[in-house]
């Protein structure tokens, strides 16, 4: 799923109504520039009763004849919202960047960590169904591009089985597990009930009862806690979610959703601008 957008009709409407088909329709249908520049740029006195509903009749036989203005103004509107949600992401990402990259609260794997130039940091649920879709791809990357290394951040939004199994997987970094885990996890279907859990878990090889021991440590949950924070504070509102960064430039975008090609895009873009 994707961060939530909510637009209103009206007020768009209203925006192009004023910032767009006024001038246009007013303008289209006037002789004379000076009425031109006074609709556009109106004196401290305003329209008199008659310009008024001059203004009104044309604008009406605008859109009437031309309805497309409305869903163009529309279209831009929304556009606008997203190029400043966008903006307003990546300034937030970049204050708090060296902790969007880190693992400490996560796990991060990859071909050659050490000397990787882009971090993507997925944020995920074990019972999203995109998340799923998403893994063979990220289990892909770990292996096959120098390059790149992947955080893993658990963002469970799907009630406690979710927050067990993000526990769970956490818990299992300790055996050296966490990616055996991790990924049975994403291959499974249904619930995660803890029943589902430990035989995952028992079938990749972990010892259950140091498992079950280290899953209730508090940093264990402090570190769930720490990276549903961290995904709030940059928009993040839905898994998955991944943040693309060059590690050596300035290069930050969040990609919400599973979005493949831009997720593809977005990597080459920040190997691009790695210094």
């Amino acid at each position: 799923m994707t961060l939530n957008k909510h637009f209103g009709l009206g007020a768009a409407l209203i925006g192009a109504f004023l910032l767009g088909a006024i001038v246009v329709a007013y303008s289209s249908a006037s002789d004379d520039p000076a009425q031109v520049n006074s609709a556009a740029t109106p004196s401290g006195e305003g329209f008199s009763q008659a310009e008024t509903e001059e203004i009104r009749a044309l604008i009406g036989a605008y859109l009437m004849e031309n309805p497309e203005v409305i869903l163009e103004s529309v279209d831009l509107h929304r556009q606008r919202l997203a190029e400043a949600e966008a903006a307003a992401a990546r300034a937030a990402m970049a204050e708090v960047k060296a902790d969007i990259v880190s693992a400490v609260d996560g796990f991060e794997a990859g071909k050659d960590v050490g000397n990787a130039k882009v971090a993507v940091v997925e944020f995920f649920d074990y019972q999203c169904g995109f998340c799923k879709r998403a893994a063979p791809l990220i289990k892909d990357m770990i292996s096959t591009d120098d390059d790149v290394k992947v955080v893993f951040r658990e963002l469970p939004i799907f009630g406690d089985d979710s927050e067990n199994a993000a526990a769970s997987a956490l818990a299992a970094r300790d055996q050296g597990k966490f990616l055996d885990l991790h990924f049975a996890f994403m291959e499974a279907s249904g619930k995660l009930t803890a029943d589902r859990i430990a035989d995952i878990a028992n079938t990749v090889g972990v010892d259950i009862d140091t498992l079950e021991d280290r899953r209730v440590e508090k940093d264990v949950s402090q570190s769930i806690a720490n990276t549903q924070a961290l995904a709030q504070a940059v928009g993040i509102e839905g898994t998955p979610a991944f943040v693309v960064a060059s590690l050596d430039g300035d290069y930050l975008e969040l990609i919400p959703g599973f979005r493949p090609d831009e997720l593809a895009a977005a990597i080459d873009a920040a190997k691009q601008a790695s210094n």
